[in-house]
């Protein structure tokens, strides 16, 4: 195998098995304070530093603004959050911006990666059995350099039966349905759902600004889409075509 293709296969392989072995935002070393900017209660959590605000310039009238997960490459968002867009920009809570380029998009199970390399992130690590229970965190990045983390109280695995992306066909997805101990102050689609750990439970697919109820992804549903596995067939990520999409209907 050639050195290329060796590290495509490493990477594409690292990423599937992060997102299979349950994404962590953990940075270790216990409790800590939050620092300046952060707003809510993170707990253990260090991964209010990995979550991303991602915004889109689209052809489909006004641009979008959603939220994602980075391993420091690629950023994990909703695919309603990209779907039909020109160009992306993600940014962290320090106010660091990199171009993004979707790469690999489901619209049916509503999961979207985009490539972003240069921004900070740290090692992941697997969650353990038993960590699906509330209290559970969604995020919202601000543009000043802040995160808001919003907690959820209760949380429901359930079946929901909605459509895909485009509005074409019905769907049938694992979620979680979080109910949010204070409404939310900004739109949370594409946040991930984490723990109080900082291990990933979820992707945010709804939650509009001032909701109460925020509707998401399971892990495993995000680990199983097409779009995770596509990317170990990606190749060179900043050479590979970007998927055909078109505008939500």
């Amino acid at each position: 195998m050639s050195r290329r293709r060796l590290r495509s296969a490493v990477v594409g392989a690292t990423l599937v098995l992060a997102i299979a072995g349950v994404l962590s935002g953990c940075g270790g070393g216990g409790r800590r304070h939050p620092p300046p900017g952060v707003t809510g209660r993170p707990a253990a959590m260090s991964a209010y530093d990995d979550t991303v605000r991602v915004e889109t310039s689209s052809g489909c009238g006004a641009g979008r603004v959603g939220e994602g997960l980075t391993d420091g490459r690629f950023v994990l968002t909703a695919a309603s959050v990209v779907a039909g867009t020109r160009g992306a920009t993600v940014t962290n809570r320090q106010g660091q911006q990199v171009p993004a380029r979707l790469v690999t998009m489901d619209p049916e199970a509503d999961v979207a990666w985009l490539y972003a390399p240069g921004l900070p992130s740290r090692p992941t690590s697997p969650a353990q059995a038993g960590d699906h229970v509330a209290p559970a965190y969604v995020f919202a990045v601000g543009s000043g350099r802040s995160v808001s983390v919003l907690r959820a109280l209760s949380l429901e695995r359930t079946t929901r039966t909605g459509t895909d992306v485009y509005r074409s066909h019905a769907v049938t997805r694992q979620v979680y349905v979080l109910h949010l101990e204070h409404p939310s102050p900004a739109d949370v689609t594409g946040s991930p759902v984490l723990d109080e750990d900082g291990h990933l439970l979820g992707l945010a697919l709804t939650g509009a600004a001032g909701a109460s109820e925020v509707v998401a992804l399971a892990g495993d549903a995000v680990a199983r889409s097409p779009a995770t596995g596509a990317l170990q067939r990606l190749g060179d990520p900043a050479a590979a075509p970007a998927p055909v999409t078109r505008c939500p209907s």
